[in-house]
């Protein structure tokens, strides 16, 4: 790909500026027909025990909704009562909880929940409630409890529950398969069984491991592909890992949904030419299946029209995915803040976050901060300050950024005059620490006037 090595830093997914958020706020309420739509997908699933959320997404996207409608539908109907939706919100607040965002109340209400599903007769519920229940997670531990709970969702005809069984009785071992409870899933082709048993193998048995994961796969697994294709020596770039990327995509698998949403819209892969439409419809799928990292492609894809993405509605994809705990969500919110993106202004609160996040080691938070002290967004413009800053980001592993040092210097800014000789040298910089540079892409930053910290681009 052009300009790869620099496009890494210009194309982490941060917006542009305050003054693109022209466009109409978002409607305040979901679409009707979205709202019915996924009433009946829940509805299905909990009468199937079932626990793949695709559907449910499916439904919401067909009826002309949005990944904010869904979140809002999903909600408010696990406020109603809904099994299907109480185990989603379940693990939203469960993703939360790891986040660090209120881990305790999280869990506490998580846990709640899952008891009201699984009264409710939802296997998929019983089964997690059960995991809660064997560790204390929200409560007291009870393994007595945790045992009948996946007893009970054996009986309502739930395989993932019957491979969990085994594990937390004692039956299963991955040096001893011959128990025959054991041996009677393994025949059915109990395909959660398998995933298991590869999970169990990874480390010291890798080869066994890719064994269980092949007859995962064989047997319907969404995430045995995912996985065989990640571990190939290409990873996924050669032609046998992106077949079975594109099956872990069709079987609902949300990290491959993602890759394929990006390939798709940038035409790499086995994806040429670009399809964005296509690509932007895999990563809401993605995102809405809960894997909130494709949520920072996903809203570089909406900052390219911003008439048609309002910008309110790209700083909800990172505010949701910087909840989760994801580095470049919370850069770019914290940038949304400072900058008043898509929000009202923040400037102190913002730059408070990203100066955190700086101090945490997130490279890219540095170079936010670049941006915005270069530029005299939330604070005065000083070109030192936005060098220093990037040097931060190049002393931790970002050589890129010394590329960057050389554009800022060559423009200056309202504090400083343009400084040709000191560009050349960070240019130097750049090349000793194995960066090369490409003279060209300099030049086209140069020659547009301005720098901010991203192109509207995936």
């Amino acid at each position: 790909m052009r300009h790869s090595l620099l496009m890494a830093v210009l194309l982490c997914a941060l917006p542009l500026s305050a003054e693109e958020a022209g466009a109409a706020p978002l409607p305040a309420a979901p679409v009707p027909d979205a709202a019915a739509a996924l009433r009946a997908a829940l509805q299905m699933m909990a009468e199937q025990g079932a626990d793949d959320y695709f559907p449910a997404v499916q439904a919401v996207l067909d009826a002309g909704g949005t990944e904010q409608d869904y979140l809002r539908l999903m909600t408010e109907a696990a406020a109603a009562g809904a099994p299907a939706a109480q185990l989603w919100r379940a693990q939203q607040l469960a993703d939360y909880a790891m986040s660090g965002t209120a881990a305790g109340e999280a869990v506490q209400e998580a846990r709640q929940l899952l008891a009201a599903a699984a009264d409710a007769g939802y296997a998929p519920a019983m089964l997690e409630l059960a995991a809660y229940t064997a560790s204390g997670l929200g409560g007291r531990a009870n393994e007595r409890e945790a045992m009948r709970l996946l007893t009970e969702a054996c009986k309502a005809g739930s395989v993932r529950a019957r491979a969990a069984y085994l594990l937390m009785s004692g039956c299963l071992s991955k040096e001893n398969l011959t128990a025959p409870e054991v041996v009677s899933e393994l025949r059915n082709n109990n395909v959660y069984l398998e995933e298991i048993l590869a999970a169990l193998s990874e480390s010291e048995q890798p080869e066994t491991a890719r064994s269980w994961w092949e007859k995962a796969d064989t047997h319907g697994s969404a995430k045995a592909p995912y996985f065989l294709a990640q571990s190939g020596d290409g990873a996924f770039g050669e032609p046998r890992a992106q077949e079975l990327l594109r099956r872990a995509a069709e079987r609902h698998w949300p990290e491959a949904l993602a890759v394929l949403g990006a390939w798709e819209s940038s035409g790499r892969g086995d994806t040429e030419p670009p399809d964005v439409p296509c690509g932007m419809r895999h990563l809401q799928e993605a995102v809405m299946l809960g894997y909130q990292e494709a949520a920072v492609t996903l809203a570089a894809l909406f900052l390219r029209e911003p008439q048609s993405y309002p910008a309110e509605r790209v700083t909800a994809l990172y505010a949701e995915a910087a909840a989760r705990g994801f580095d470049r969500a919370m850069v770019a919110h914290a940038y949304c803040l400072a900058v008043g993106r898509g929000c009202p202004p923040e400037p102190e609160r913002g730059m408070a976050r990203l100066r955190k996040l700086a101090e945490q080691g997130v490279l890219y938070a540095h170079v936010a901060l670049a941006d915005l002290y270069f530029n005299g967004r939330g604070t005065e413009p000083d070109l030192r300050r936005a060098v220093d800053a990037l040097g931060e980001a190049a002393a931790g592993g970002l050589p890129q950024a010394y590329t960057l040092m050389a554009v800022l210097t060559r423009l200056g800014n309202a504090s400083t005059p343009p400084d040709p000789e000191r560009a050349r040298l960070y240019l130097r910089m750049a090349a000793e620490q194995g960066e090369p540079t490409d003279e060209a892409l300099v030049e086209e930053l140069v020659a547009a006037g301005a720098w901010h910290f991203l192109p509207p681009a995936p």
